[in-house]
């Protein structure tokens, strides 16, 4: 069975791998690791929300949320989301997904904001499916990205 939690620390091994896991094949493509791949988890978890999707206790996916800069910003960050490859296809992306937006809703905030590669098309059109939209496009640390924003509405 499906349940989404937050991340302890002790999840810290099994997030880096699926992270590995689901970034590593762009690293020929982009000539250089991605940036979720640089990421130090087991700090991270004590600094920000990081929820994991589970099932039969093993990590399947996760997702790592960020507040804005901005203290009194309406929206939140959703940094990294990723589902390890074996078990893409389940709609795991689709629930952190969901469960990212009502979590931000939750603390008041009405924009979901995020960026992703842009050699990482298929992400892109996920999110643009979902009904985020380009808002911009920049080099930040040799990585190019295309920044998307969704409004997040009450139900």
């Amino acid at each position: 069975m499906m349940e989404i939690r937050r991340a302890t620390l002790q999840d810290a091994p099994e997030i880096f791998t699926c992270c590995v896991n689901a970034f590593k094949h762009y690293i020929l493509e982009m000539g250089k690791a991605p940036a979720p791949m640089l990421t130090d988890y087991s700090v991270e978890l004590q600094q920000h929300d990081v929820f994991v999707a589970c099932e039969d206790g093993e990590v399947t996916g996760f997702v790592f949320i960020l507040p804005d800069e901005k203290a009194d910003s309406d929206c939140m960050w959703l940094d990294v989301l990723a589902v390890d490859p074996k078990h893409q296809k389940k709609g795991i992306g689709r629930l952190l997904l969901d469960y990212t937006e009502d979590f931000m809703k939750a603390q008041g905030k009405r924009e979901c904001r995020l960026y992703t590669n842009v050699k990482f098309t298929n992400t892109k059109e996920i999110y643009l499916h979902c009904g985020y939209e380009i808002y911009e496009r920049a080099l930040v640390n040799g990585y190019d990205r295309y920044y998307m924003k969704k409004t997040l509405t009450a139900e």
